[in-house]
């Protein structure tokens, strides 16, 4: 199922992106994206913050009669997106590569200039898990060598 799209724009960093058109836009001036990477910027623009497996962007972008190279297709659009962006793959600051489910749009993202999409933040442990965690590793740590004695 295709997300629900913006009625107009989404806006992030720089950039601009038509949600009508598919045209993107930075400080104003057009940037050529062919469209099958348009639209994958748009579903992940879209969806800011969350993963987008590499399944659904497959059947959202080129569908389910459609046979070519999806593997090589999709990265192939995910470069093009990451170089129109002038993103970098490993240190990211709008598409990041969730290993062996998908990507996942990092920037927060703007709709018609109204409401911000932030993507949701990591959890951060408190001190007392984090403590507790090292404790029982080195209770299991502890535990093994004394089985090996």
């Amino acid at each position: 199922m295709a997300p629900a799209m913006p009625s107009e724009s989404l806006s992030f960093g720089e950039f601009e992106l038509d949600c009508r058109t598919a045209e993107l836009r930075r400080n104003g001036t057009e940037l050529k994206l062919q469209p099958q990477p348009a639209k994958l910027l748009l579903i992940l623009a879209s969806r800011a913050g969350e993963v987008v497996t590499r399944d659904e962007l497959t059947e959202q972008v080129w569908g389910s009669d459609t046979f070519v190279d999806f593997e090589h297709g999709l990265n192939f659009a995910i470069r093009q997106i990451r170089t129109a962006l002038d993103d970098d793959a490993t240190k990211p600051s709008f598409v990041e590569t969730v290993p062996r489910r998908g990507y996942r749009f990092i920037a927060t993202v703007s709709s018609n200039g109204h409401e911000k999409l932030e993507p949701p933040q990591p959890k951060k442990k408190s001190a007392w898990k984090l403590w507790a965690a090292f404790a029982a590793s080195g209770a299991r740590s502890r535990r093994a060598d004394l089985v090996r004695s």
